[in-house]
């Protein structure tokens, strides 16, 4: 059995999207494994995946802050503390170049805790200024960007740390765990497992995998021959 864990936006969900859920389903008939690990939270993910079929045996959203299973049900979360949610809510709020803040939680939780912060910027010179200074200034969140946003979620969760929550409660093999990803909130995923990158992803995320394909069925077709070896 092989898993495969990999990112959503431009990974999985590309312009070969039916395609690709149809190559996933397909290995994961034939006794293997599929996990979605994206910076989305649940609700934006859900969106995207309610009417479509996919195989997945576990949903990692919020770049790890929450993780579902293949009946939607949280099996874990964690929160940003509330006191620096406030600082960098605040400080958010206070650039020009913001222009929406996201507040996200666990699907169950809305009244309660906020797993992630984004904000929707104009200028991406601007953006990165503003993600240095957060990495400055709060010693327990991230930032870093995305297309679009500036992301923060707590220090400690990742995709990777998310994917070792599964080993250690789940049975998964950490031999068995291939990732694919192709941005810097993939790099440490693709960092600590074998891994999946792209030719046009960024080089933080290529520097760290073991393999560059062209795409994403590339990648399920190399996995299918080493489960035939």
């Amino acid at each position: 059995m092989k898993v495969l864990v990999s990112d959503f936006d431009k990974t999985f969900f590309d312009d070969n999207y039916l395609n690709n859920i149809d190559i996933v389903n397909r290995f994961v008939k034939n006794g293997n494994m599929f996990i979605i690990a994206t910076g989305r939270s649940f609700d934006r993910l859900s969106e995207v995946i309610k009417d479509s079929n996919i195989m997945y045996s576990y949903l990692i959203c919020n770049d790890g802050m929450n993780i579902y299973d293949d009946t939607n049900n949280n099996i874990f979360s964690c929160s940003i503390n509330k006191e620096t949610l406030k600082s960098v809510y605040r400080l958010l709020e206070s650039e020009k170049n913001i222009i929406e803040i996201l507040l996200e939680s666990n699907k169950d939780e809305y009244s309660s805790q906020i797993n992630s912060i984004a904000g929707k910027f104009v200028n991406r010179d601007a953006a990165s200024e503003l993600v240095e200074k957060i990495n400055e200034q709060f010693d327990d969140v991230y930032a870093y960007l995305s297309e679009y946003h500036v992301n923060i979620r707590k220090k400690s969760a990742s995709k990777a740390t998310a994917i070792n929550f599964l080993i250690d409660n789940y049975n998964l093999n950490k031999e068995d765990i291939y990732t694919i990803g192709d941005a810097v909130n993939d790099s440490d995923m693709c960092r600590e497992f074998k891994s999946f990158s792209f030719d046009d992803a960024e080089q933080s995320v290529k520097d760290v995998s073991e393999k560059i394909v062209s795409s994403f069925k590339e990648a399920i077709d190399s996995l299918n021959k080493l489960n035939k070896n």
